[in-house]
């Protein structure tokens, strides 16, 4: 009898997914999974592009959300910017590197509804978090009520429809998508959800300041950064 592999365990089944039969895809253990899977490369360089964006946005002192903060990097670089942080995570191991005082933070599953903190945000920021997000237009509906009347939210999708992945699709191959995410959205689609949720002055740039990336982001950038006002 064949064994399943786990659906957490992305670095290991990561080199062979492009060849699997059956393409499975969501993560049953996310602290498992933090355990196990380190930043991804390259996640540092689309945390920078994210900060200086937020620094346009809002100057500090101003109090920031972080839905997902994962290995935690983009929040503690936020924090010794100066912003006041604050985070959710349906897992321990993740909140558990962050260092902050308890009242701050809040372990909850995302798919069960955003936690009250008690406090209106500036920005809540989502990197990587929609695509593993059950109803995803409710959730969008969720975090514009969570945010100030002058807030902003920030997210960052991976990017479905790369020339890569087009070209790929063209030659009957599948796509280059993690198998830890739990559903896929194309650019527009995102935009649109950020709009029926009532946010507003919807932006969409390249996750790295690279020129082909500038030149069209939905073409060439791997993944993407929106950026909505309430």
């Amino acid at each position: 009898m064949f064994k399943k592999k786990p659906a957490h365990d992305a670095k290991k089944r990561w080199p062979k997914h492009q060849h699997d039969l059956v393409h499975t895809f969501g993560v049953e253990d996310y602290d498992e999974y933090w355990n196990s899977a380190p930043m991804r490369k390259g996640m540092r360089s689309i945390h920078k592009r994210m900060i200086a964006e937020i620094k346009k946005l809002v100057p500090t002192p101003a109090n920031l959300l972080e839905l997902g903060p994962g290995p935690g990097h983009l929040f503690k670089a936020l924090s010794e910017a100066g912003y006041e942080m604050y985070a959710c995570d349906v897992s321990r191991v993740a909140l558990d590197r962050l260092n902050v005082p308890p009242e701050r933070v809040r372990q909850a599953n995302l798919n069960q509804g955003l936690p009250d903190y008690g406090v209106k945000f500036r920005g809540i920021l989502a990197a990587m978090v929609l695509h593993h997000i059950d109803k995803p237009e409710p959730f969008l509906v969720q975090l514009r009520e969570a945010v100030a009347p002058d807030g902003f939210v920030v997210l960052t999708i991976p990017n479905i429809v790369t020339l890569k992945n087009r070209m790929r699709m063209l030659a009957g191959e599948f796509p280059e998508l993690s198998p830890s995410h739990r559903n896929f959205m194309t650019p527009p689609e995102v935009k649109e959800l950020l709009l029926r949720a009532k946010l507003k002055n919807v932006r969409v740039l390249a996750a790295r300041r690279k020129p082909l990336h500038a030149l069209s982001p939905t073409l060439f950038s791997k993944e993407l950064i929106l950026l909505a006002s309430a």
